[in-house]
């Protein structure tokens, strides 16, 4: 039962259906950025994000109005479906983000294929992109599947009548729902983090700045050259898509084909310039 001035309902869920439905955008962005992994970084333009945020301002505007001028079995109603809908897309965008990492990952680590010898420096650089904002979003959307399916489980028991006492609706509602989906929001925020390199590395920076304000006044070891080499060498050294070392110490060099077609690009377009 919403208690709250319809002006208030409307606002918190403007909030929040704007954030729910937003994640679908950009799922379609990754799909088109995969289609023309060849020439989408130089060719996307601004309208695509106008036109999906234009949309998700009308679905979010239309959802909440009904949600804020509706009964209490209308708005049950309401958010079961909404919910029902929104887990069902959440599926099946997981199915396709997984596709497009595999299909992405397949074409960046077959080195001798002629797929990627095909692909100029800009596709090489999409493919890396597609890859790594993949698998910093698969988290999140699973994660905010679990959500959706959390928040709705309890109204769709409300709304069938499968709880009818009022300390049942209280225990789904404060206990079932909203403890779990707050520890999951939190999580949604931290995979956001973890799943990113230089996010992760920012918060690594920061855990050791706490570490040390922590330890402050404790006994100092000084250590020697060699120590703080080893120790902090391999953190500075390149690192490819899989995280693992780019530049080689033993056998070829792993960056030398990437050099190779660079410079290969550059002759070509210095000689095309001068012709």
């Amino acid at each position: 039962m919403v208690y709250s001035p319809k002006i208030m309902v409307f606002v918190y869920s403007v909030v929040m259906y704007f954030r729910n439905f937003l994640c679908h955008a950009i799922i379609m962005e990754r799909l088109l950025a995969t289609i023309w992994v060849s020439n989408y970084e130089n060719n996307r333009s601004r309208w695509f994000t106008y036109f999906w945020v234009i949309i998700d301002i009308i679905i979010t505007v239309v959802t909440a109005y009904f949600f804020s001028n509706s009964t209490d079995v209308e708005t049950l109603l309401v958010n079961v479906v909404s919910q029902s809908v929104m887990s069902t897309f959440g599926v099946i965008e997981i199915f396709i983000l997984l596709r497009l990492l595999r299909h992405n990952e397949k074409i960046y680590f077959e080195r001798n294929s002629l797929a990627l010898s095909a692909h100029k420096l800009t596709g090489r650089y999409q493919l890396c992109e597609n890859i790594r904002t993949t698998k910093q979003l698969l988290p999140t959307l699973c994660l905010h599947v679990c959500i959706n399916i959390i928040a709705g489980s309890p109204l769709a028991l409300a709304y069938f009548k499968l709880v009818t006492s009022q300390f049942g609706i209280i225990l789904c509602v404060s206990f079932l729902m909203y403890l779990p989906i707050t520890y999951l929001c939190f999580f949604i925020e931290l995979s956001m983090i973890l799943c990113h390199p230089f996010l992760r590395r920012d918060l690594s920076k920061i855990g050791i700045s706490l570490r040390s304000l922590l330890n402050f006044g404790s006994k100092n070891k000084i250590s020697n050259k060699e120590e703080i080499k080893s120790k902090y060498g391999e953190a500075t050294q390149l690192k490819d898509i899989s995280g693992g070392q780019l530049i080689k110490v033993t056998g070829k060099l792993e960056a030398e084909r990437h050099f190779q077609s660079i410079q290969a690009d550059w002759e070509a377009k210095y000689i095309q310039n001068k012709i």
